[in-house]
């Protein structure tokens, strides 16, 4: 099992404590959101527009932007602009989650 697999779950978004103190609650939940997707288009990368990502957590387009960036710095996910117009392509990065 990957640990998209595992941080994936139908219907629910997976967030595991030991993420939580690594990464605080909002990202931990917009990782979930990530690895949901990933698992469901099957891609390395992947697009999905940020009025969804905030849809499907309930939460403002700007806490969303700040929970990526927090993300990005931490090197669990790497943001690409793409296409025209430009958007965001994730690609999720997951290995400093299992270093120790």
């Amino acid at each position: 099992m990957t640990i998209i697999q595992l941080l994936n779950s139908d219907g629910y978004i997976a967030c595991y404590e030991s993420v939580i103190k690594e990464v605080g609650l909002i990202e931990s939940a917009v990782l979930g959101t990530l690895c949901s997707y990933a698992q469901e288009l099957g891609f390395r990368e992947f697009h999905v527009p940020l009025d969804t990502l905030c849809l499907d957590l309930n939460i403002s387009s700007h806490r969303v932007n700040k929970a990526l960036d927090k993300l990005q710095a931490r090197k669990l996910v790497q943001i690409t602009k793409k296409g025209m117009p430009r958007k965001n392509v994730y690609t999720l990065t997951l290995d400093s989650l299992t270093e120790e």
